[in-house]
């Protein structure tokens, strides 16, 4: 297996953490008739981690349609590498550092994160477009 292929089930996976974090994170604030109905009428979200946990996994969500795509097409151009692999790395570690980072509040270290998973991207656009 190559190491974009192992980041892109290990970013699959991230993205279970994130609806995890979520789901767990409202079961504290509503009972559990509530959450096996249809939803309608949930109250707003209380919990700050909570809150922070779904603004994580929103975030999460608007680059992994990004990083999937890359990571499939630097491997089926043939272009997967040392280098690209480093930028799938890069953009696994940030993006799984980004989540515990930004539930927690840390200021600044979070958008440091964000910016370094948009690097490993970048890394790997790089691999695609070199000519």
């Amino acid at each position: 297996m190559t190491p974009e292929t192992t980041v892109f089930l290990l970013t699959l996976g991230l993205g279970l953490v994130h609806l995890a974090i979520g789901a767990i994170a409202r079961a504290f604030e509503v009972d559990l008739p509530t959450l096996l109905g249809s939803r309608d009428d949930l109250p707003p979200r209380k919990n700050l981690y909570g809150i922070r946990g779904e603004r994580a996994n929103h975030n999460f969500k608007e680059t992994l349609p990004w990083a999937l795509g890359l990571l499939i097409l630097v491997q089926v151009t043939d272009n997967a590498n040392a280098i690209s692999a480093i930028g799938a790395w890069t953009y696994f570690g940030g993006r799984a550092v980004y989540l515990p980072i930004y539930v927690f509040g840390v200021p600044i270290v979070r958008s440091i994160a964000f910016v370094t998973s948009m690097v490993g991207l970048a890394t790997i656009v790089s691999q695609i477009v070199s000519l």
